[in-house]
């Protein structure tokens, strides 16, 4: 059976964190009575103050029932209160794929997220809170008893309302025995009050089609709005240009290969858009499929500007936020895959990337919470501050045992301090790609034995060398495919081999 539909039960609790260096900001906050907490997006309310929002398993009840929670956080990233809201027969949820569940406007934050009601249904709810976390309203929004409501993407229309986005889910098979899964837009006046929706059905309805994220043009008033189509085997993604009013205007695909997935668009100062997402490809690492993030720019018709991808093909490497800076360069914000795609378990870090406005990459610094092969972080609701610093926040999916907390991340004025638990800045070889040749290195992050992978007939007899970002070589020896490494200090460090053809690898690998 074919659902849009992944739900993380998630969580909140007090506080208790770890400072990297001066003005780099990283916490782990956990909060009362939460056995696990996930947060999912951050936001600067006032300069300097922020609040967290997510989801947590509340430990107060029996059954261990899912909540919403609202925390404000100081500007060292310190609790200043948290309020929790949902009941027993009121479970409040998010979906995998929103890319951030907190709207500010006018002094005031606004969430668009879903509950599961006694009688089980599901529905949409949209949320008015003011910077305290005390809601003002809530408002509910049901399908038909057959029908589940999802609530992923809301922003500000141009009218003073919003628009809400998601997807409507029919449980009655209509098609091959599936359910089917139309793309849903509301439109609601500033009170949060209902004054037209919208359905999309694919022609075909074995297929599905949700939206993840909408804007309203200001000029033309068109809305914009991304998410995925199904179609087949496969997500490939998607964007549906409507008019005012919601009538249907075109729709593009700007997947190519085996799909992907759009998850979050903004307006460019040069008055046109830039989406984020993943692109899919055929191409099957131990049975499961690779990706790579990618970046898209179009005008109000949609009409394809330029189209950039980055990283390497992997199991798990995708953006799902982007913001802009005055000078126009694009700040986006995803997750990589580091260690699947070797088959010796899973390790996602956090990443965040800068671009000029054209999409060419300026530099990309990583972030890792988990040093072992069974937990992984994923990037939820990156935001830029006041003073155009980075707020991000994490969810921990694997096995970490609870109590789980929300994470809390702000950058300083370079974007990062390089430091042994946060933050690392790719040079070097980076640059020198038409002369070296990638390779394969494992584990990363490593302890103390990198397991070096290539044709041996080809690198046996090379020398290899390790060196730091400073370009210090501290490590030369001939080749082996293990290497001892534990006399290394925590950091960022450069692999390079050199063969007796002068043919140039490299790889890099970070040292825990």
């Amino acid at each position: 059976m074919k659902r849009l539909l992944i739900v993380s039960f998630i969580v909140v609790a007090f506080i208790e964190g770890i400072n990297a260096q001066s003005s780099f900001i990283q916490k782990r906050i956990f909060l009362p009575k939460a056995n696990t907490a996930d947060s999912r997006d951050v936001i600067e309310t006032t300069p300097d103050n922020y609040v967290i929002s997510g989801f947590i398993l509340d430990s107060a009840t029996p059954s261990f029932q899912q909540r919403l929670v609202l925390a404000g956080l100081d500007q060292n990233g310190n609790l200043s209160w948290r309020k929790k809201y949902g009941s027993n027969n009121f479970n409040y949820f998010p979906y995998m794929w929103s890319a951030g569940i907190l709207i500010k406007k006018n002094n005031f934050l606004y969430s668009a997220i879903m509950v599961a009601d006694s009688n089980y249904q599901q529905a949409g709810v949209f949320i008015k809170f003011d910077y305290n976390g005390d809601t003002l309203w809530q408002r509910k929004f049901y399908g038909t008893t057959s029908e589940q409501v999802f609530f992923i993407g809301a922003a500000p229309s141009v009218d003073n309302g919003f628009l809400i986005t998601g997807a409507i889910q029919t449980n009655t098979p209509t098609f091959n025995n599936h359910p089917t899964v139309d793309l849903y837009l509301l439109k609601t006046d500033a009170d949060g009050n209902k004054l037209w929706d919208k359905r999309f059905p694919r022609l075909n309805q074995d297929e599905t089609q949700g939206g993840y994220k909408v804007i309203q043009d200001s000029l033309t008033k068109r809305i914009l709005i991304v998410g995925s189509q199904d179609i087949g085997t496969t997500y490939c993604s998607n964007l549906l240009i409507l008019d005012s009013l919601g009538n249907k205007i075109s729709q593009r695909n700007y997947s190519g290969g085996a799909g992907g997935v759009l998850v979050d668009i903004i307006k460019t100062k040069d008055g046109n858009f830039a989406a984020v997402g993943g692109n899919n490809y055929f191409q099957q690492i131990f049975g499961m499929g690779t990706t790579k993030s990618m970046l898209v720019k179009f005008d109000t018709a949609g009409n394809l500007i330029y189209k950039q991808e980055y990283d390497s093909l992997v199991v798990v490497n995708a953006f799902n936020n982007i913001s802009e800076l005055p000078n126009g360069d694009f700040i986006i914000a995803g997750s990589l895959g580091t260690l699947v795609q070797y088959g010796i378990g899973i390790n996602d870090i956090l990443r965040i990337v800068r671009t000029d406005k054209d999409g060419n990459l300026l530099w990309k610094k990583y972030f890792d919470n988990y040093t072992d092969s069974t937990n992984q972080d994923q990037l939820q609701g990156m935001n830029l501050t006041s003073d155009k610093h980075i707020v991000f926040t994490s969810i921990c999916a694997g096995g970490e045992p609870p109590p789980r907390g929300f994470m809390f991340y702000k950058t300083d004025t370079s974007y990062c301090d390089i430091n042994s638990v946060g933050c690392y800045k790719f040079t070097g070889v980076e640059e020198k790609s038409n002369e070296f040749q990638k390779i394969i290195s494992y584990p990363n992050p490593v302890g103390s034995l990198l397991h070096v992978v290539g044709e041996q007939n080809e690198l046996d007899g090379s020398e290899l060398e390790i060196s730091n970002l400073l370009g210090e070589v501290l490590l030369k020896l001939h080749y082996k495919n293990e290497i001892d490494v534990s006399q290394l200090t925590n950091g960022y460090y450069i692999l390079k081999i050199i063969t007796d053809g002068n043919k140039g690898f490299y790889s890099k690998f970070i040292k825990e």
